[in-house]
């Protein structure tokens, strides 16, 4: 789930940060400061909504007994906003809680199971340290039946 593009995005924004800080303090105007900071959340949003994780999971799915059809992004009206409490130990100014997991994303999938049945799931899809996959699915609401 992680491309070399990915990576590419992500030396992109740290230049950006660093090119327009730089010209921030050339050009001696402090307000203009959080006009970088504003492009590289824009360009993270954009390229993180826009990541097809589909060819990376379709086996997993098949270990479950469904084979994806299609991918999409959460719709704004779909995403939950939970609190939760985070733990104040962290390694190396890192949580604790994250070294158990190199990535997680959400996304709503359109898959047919074995019967026939056509599904929307929406699904958190875990990239473990290990490179395997784990996958939680929410919500699994039926879309049409082609058996009746």
């Amino acid at each position: 789930m992680v491309r070399f593009t990915d990576i590419l995005i992500h030396l992109l924004c740290i230049f950006i940060l660093f090119a327009g800080t730089i010209i921030i303090i050339v050009l001696d105007t402090p307000y203009l400061f959080f006009i970088p900071f504003i492009i590289v959340i824009a360009l993270k949003i954009y390229f993180e909504r826009k990541k097809k994780i589909l060819p990376y999971v379709k086996d997993d799915f098949a270990e479950l007994g469904y084979e994806l059809l299609s991918e999409r992004p959460l719709k704004f009206s779909e995403t939950k906003t939970t609190m939760r409490l985070y733990t104040g130990v962290k390694i190396n100014d890192i949580p604790i809680e994250r070294y158990g997991y190199l990535k997680k994303i959400t996304r709503v999938f359109t898959a047919k199971d074995k019967d026939g049945i056509i599904h929307e799931l929406q699904a958190t899809v875990t990239k473990e340290w290990n490179g395997s996959n784990s996958i939680e699915i929410k919500t699994d609401k039926i879309i049409s039946n082609e058996n009746s």
